[in-house]
């Protein structure tokens, strides 16, 4: 997968977390007392997935997907070549 196409497949999946009620942040995680590359988490009832903003492509991916994975995907639609190609829960 290509660059460009790895932006766009961000940008589908980060669009499919925010209709989930998830915001996606990116931030310099490194600078934490607890440096990590990012994942999702719950403040005050509000879902978040952070990602570092100096993360690659495939990074990105991954948080993106494991954000989805695990969520109530009935009634969102997602493509379903998207859906196989990374593997996410139905």
């Amino acid at each position: 997968m290509d660059c460009m196409e790895s932006e766009r497949l961000c940008a589908y999946l980060e669009d499919i977390l925010r209709m989930l009620g998830v915001t996606v942040r990116y931030d310099d995680l490194k600078t934490l007392d607890y440096p990590s590359k990012g994942g999702i988490c719950r403040m005050k009832g509000q879902k978040f997935l952070f990602i570092d903003k100096g993360a690659g492509s495939a990074e990105k991916l991954r948080l993106l997907t494991d954000g989805l994975n695990g969520m109530d995907l009935e009634g969102i639609y997602i493509k379903p070549a998207v859906r196989a190609m990374l593997n996410l829960d139905m």
